[in-house]
């Protein structure tokens, strides 16, 4: 099993930046917590991804740099790079820690450097802003 959730697990953070996160690999009941918002369902996790794809000139890429498995559990270590609508460059670090229930991702936590996104990336979400 570690290798097939790993597998998903790179999928999702694959498609992070497009925010085009392929239902068929979320259960049912899909949940996130994030550094930013606390609990939250999938879906709002979803919208939110979207949105945060529109923010981007150049697209946000995030890239997994080292995963472990156990059980039901998979970690990962990613990077990001984009260009905002802006011209300014952001990075950021993650680490996302899924639950899986069988292949399908049930638990998404996501830890990032919130400082830098209040900073650098909710300003150009705000309506009005470029």
């Amino acid at each position: 099993m570690s290798e097939t959730t790993k597998r998903v697990a790179t999928a999702f953070v694959d498609e992070m930046g497009s925010g085009n996160i392929d239902a068929q690999i979320l259960a049912p009941d899909f949940a996130v917590w994030t550094a930013n918002s606390g609990e939250i369902s999938g879906a709002t996790y979803l919208t939110r991804l979207k949105m945060l794809g529109d923010a981007f000139k150049v697209p946000l890429r995030v890239k997994v740099m080292a995963l472990t498995a156990d059980g039901d559990r998979v970690a990962a270590e990613a990077e990001s790079y984009g260009v905002l609508r802006n011209d300014v460059e952001y990075r950021n670090r993650y680490h996302f820690a899924f639950v899986f229930s069988g292949d399908k991702i049930k638990r998404f936590h996501e830890y990032i450097d919130t400082k830098l996104v209040v900073d650098v990336v909710r300003p150009v979400m705000e309506p009005g802003r470029k």
